[in-house]
């Protein structure tokens, strides 16, 4: 079109877009030295797009566009450049596709929280794009430590969540902490069925559920964080497999980083997480390429090309060397006695270890606080089976209820939630109940309990 007549801006745009949506190399040494030279695709739109707005200066889309593209380009220059291209567009139009949140993301990647909630809040109040600017919202609050606001803005986002796009992010970030049958079943729903099961996912894992703020979600956040920072990846969800261990359970109990790398052994380290979760909980990781893999075994260390025995020789010096780091490397202890054997038994235990191992674990400390309330637990077990029948007794005491004048005497209605918790703070029941207490008078239930019962059924295990 161009080389017919080179004035049209919709061409240039067109073009710009073109460069745009081929985005970076996957490969991250060249792609550094595209943007060096000034010919990577980024660069090549961020030409298309000014030769547009050149053209034709009331023309919204390139000037729209060119900010998207700083965006995507990346690194605070860029953020400044989209913010200043992006004000204009709306400066103009107010209601101009979702410049508001693109808005809205570059001042939350420059760390400018205030301005990125006004504008996420804009967004939000226009019902543009409600979703995913109520997703960006909380992110807001989760970086300024506004905890509860930030679960609630979450929790309204997923719902609101139609963009399959976002919804691959929040996947990838999530498939890690997921069960498999859960992963199966968030695959398989509609873009407007898969809102309603994340929330009831992160429902499930609130070990305070009866308050606003969820701290498993925020401490999930506050993981995938450090994993990108410290366990950098050029892919979604932008850590490796070393963060994808970390988002799951943690900071290791332990972490043995290999002294024996070099002349074309890969660096390599392990992780444990024994005390915390159960012997044969490790991990051994090997770098490839940019970024640490999980691996079956050692070897995958060893130099390509290197013959048998000398592969054999250098994975026993591996494993050697990580003696003593735990209880389950201790079996190499004897220089000699790392065989076939040896190390298939350390793997057996190891699958065994993760089958047994819960799908993620956090951290959660509640704060010790006495109750409003007295409370009793009978138990008993069945004969028959592991069940256990165990009952809750609570007394109110009639000093922190509001009666009203009733026919016949007084009234109050109290509104509690029973729930019980297995030890990963996952919860096995939620009830909410509203029940009424009656008295002659309010002099009557004075320095008096009020009494109620809650029955459950519990299996084998720790609640």
């Amino acid at each position: 079109c161009l080389s017919l007549n080179d004035t049209i801006a919709e061409a240039y745009n067109g073009l710009g877009l073109a460069y745009h949506g081929m985005g970076k190399s996957p490969i991250v040494p060249i792609e550094a030295i595209k943007k060096l030279f000034k010919i990577d695709n980024y660069t090549k739109a961020e030409k298309q797009f000014l030769h547009a707005i050149r053209l034709k200066p009331d023309y919204l889309d390139p000037q729209y566009n060119l900010g998207v593209n700083y965006l995507s380009k990346g690194g605070n220059n860029n953020y400044h450049k989209a913010v200043e291209a992006l004000k204009k567009v709306l400066a103009r139009d107010s209601k101009f596709k979702d410049a508001d949140f693109v808005l809205g993301t570059a001042y939350l990647q420059l760390k400018d929280y205030t301005n990125a909630e006004i504008t996420f809040k804009k967004a939000i109040k226009a019902n543009r794009t409600v979703g995913k600017a109520m997703l960006k919202l909380s992110n807001v609050y989760l970086y300024t430590g506004k905890n509860k606001e930030a679960t609630h803005f979450y929790y309204e986002g997923i719902l609101r969540l139609r963009d399959v796009k976002t919804w691959n992010d929040i996947y990838a970030e999530l498939r890690d902490i997921m069960k498999p049958e859960e992963r199966k079943e968030f695959k398989n729903l509609s873009v407007e069925s898969k809102g309603k099961f994340i929330y009831k996912f992160w429902r499930a894992k609130d070990p305070t559920p009866t308050t606003e703020e969820n701290e498993s979600f925020i401490e999930h956040f506050q993981r995938v964080q450090y994993a990108r920072q410290h366990f950098p990846d050029v892919i979604p969800p932008y850590y490796d497999d070393r963060g994808k261990i970390y988002v799951k359970y943690g900071p290791p109990d332990a972490r043995y980083v290999s002294r024996l790398y070099g002349n074309g052994i890969k660096s390599n380290e392990s992780w444990s997480y024994e005390k915390s979760i159960g012997k044969g909980v490790t991990f051994d990781f090997v770098k490839k390429g940019m970024s640490y893999n999980e691996v079956h075994d050692l070897s995958e260390a060893v130099p390509a090309g290197v013959n048998y025995n000398t592969r054999i020789q250098i994975m026993r010096r591996l494993y050697y060397e990580r003696a003593g780091f735990t209880e389950s490397y201790d079996k190499f202890s004897a220089f000699g006695r790392i065989n076939g054997s040896t190390l298939s038994d350390f793997q057996g235990e190891r699958i065994i270890a993760y089958k047994k191992a819960p799908a993620t674990v956090y951290h959660y400390k509640p704060e010790e606080k006495p109750l409003p309330f007295i409370y009793n637990i009978a138990e008993f077990k069945s004969p028959s089976d592991n069940r256990t029948k165990t009952e809750v007794y609570i007394g109110v005491s009639g000093n922190y209820l509001k009666f009203i004048p009733a026919q016949g005497g007084v009234l109050t209605t109290l509104k509690y939630s029973m729930v019980v918790q297995d030890s990963n703070y996952v919860s096995v029941y939620n009830r909410k109940k509203q029940t009424a207490a009656r008295a002659n008078s309010p002099a009557e239930v004075h320095n008096r309990l009020i009494l109620y019962q809650e029955n459950f059924i519990l299996p084998k295990g720790n609640f």
